[in-house]
């Protein structure tokens, strides 16, 4: 966890430098809007737009990973269920272990 912390906070650093090196005004036209603003500006939300695309196109497999970790967790509490299941079934039937000493003047010739 405290690695995730170190690369946000050099990520931030990194991100105030750019904005800090590149304050020039540029336009940005796209098909009838037309943008004017800070180059660190816009490129920091275009950034922001394709983190977020990215986010969304990966939801899908999210879910269904999600999904396939349930039925997978499902499918292994009805074999821990059927495994204890048969370990009572066995004791159950299992028969009694003969003696190994025999009654003392029982012996046959």
């Amino acid at each position: 966890m405290q690695v995730f912390v170190l690369i946000a906070i050099l990520v931030a650093a990194l991100a105030v430098i750019f904005a800090v090196q590149n304050t020039e005004v540029v336009v940005v036209d796209f098909l009838i809007w037309s943008f004017q603003g800070s180059l660190a500006l816009l490129l920091l939300i275009a950034l922001a737009a394709g983190a977020i695309a990215s986010s969304l196109a990966s939801i899908p497999s999210m879910f269904r990973a999600h999904k396939l970790v349930g039925n997978q967790r499902r499918k292994v509490e009805e074999l821990e269920g059927e495994i204890r299941r048969l370990l009572e079934e066995r004791a159950r039937t299992k028969p009694a272990a003969p003696s190994s000493t025999g009654t003392p003047g029982d012996e046959s010739a």
